[in-house]
């Protein structure tokens, strides 16, 4: 392969993630019009739903990877609500958990304001959320409010929790993840934290325990 050719293919693939990206959306919304047209398979639809908002993330995840890693992903940090961003993402966390799981909100100790990248956040908090659909028993928090002066997300379930291999090892590509996979989902809201720093040189951090209220796993992005 000549070096014109090697460095097309980076664009390359990252054009065809985005590609397929695209037509994940589109089978999304098929199989919203399809639930409509078939309640009586309303559970079946749901799990394929939530399958492909998996892989369609997932997609998204390796494309803002890949311009982290060529140095051209920059936070757009704003002051937003973090109450606002958890309110939507419990409407699609219910959405995706259908009848199967109760999924609640604990915001009553955030801030009004917290200056953060809105996307990238959400794009780690909803990897979290998947997660906690396929372990919990019967219920998951989604929660946001203070750790001594940073700014704390937290997902939780009632599930088995983190294994120790993945408490234990370090957050990075190809680690070990709760199910068993490549350990890409955390590796991604690690480099998310990382991206949100102060003045003083603090930078955020992603923190995984099982000492959550629920007994189960717990999930925290941790932002400066």
């Amino acid at each position: 392969m000549s070096g014109q050719d090697e460095a097309l293919l980076p664009a390359m693939l990252a054009a065809s993630l985005h590609e397929v990206k695209n037509m994940l959306g589109e089978l999304t919304l098929s199989l919203d019009a399809l639930q409509q047209q078939c309640p009586q398979q309303a559970a079946q639809i749901e799990e394929m739903r939530f399958v492909t908002r998996q892989v369609s993330d997932r997609m998204v995840q390796v494309l803002l990877l890949y311009k982290n890693d060529a140095g051209v992903l920059r936070p757009n940090i704003e002051a937003i609500p973090p109450a606002d961003l958890l309110e939507e993402m419990l409407m699609e966390a219910r959405s995706l958990a259908g009848d199967r799981l109760v999924v609640s909100l604990e915001g009553e100790q955030a801030p009004p304001y917290a200056y953060f990248d809105r996307y990238l956040c959400e794009m780690a908090l909803m990897n979290a959320i998947h997660n906690a659909l396929r372990f919990a028993h019967s219920r998951i928090v989604i929660g946001v409010g203070r750790l001594g002066n940073a700014l704390c997300f937290s997902v939780e379930d009632d599930g088995p929790g983190y294994v120790p291999a993945v408490l234990q090892r370090a957050i990075e590509p190809g680690g070990h993840s709760r199910d068993g996979g490549t350990g890409l989902g955390l590796y991604f809201a690690d480099r998310v934290a990382r991206l949100h720093c102060n003045n003083a040189g603090e930078c955020g951090r992603v923190q995984l325990d099982n000492a959550g209220v629920l007994g189960g796993a717990r999930f925290q992005l941790i932002l400066p």
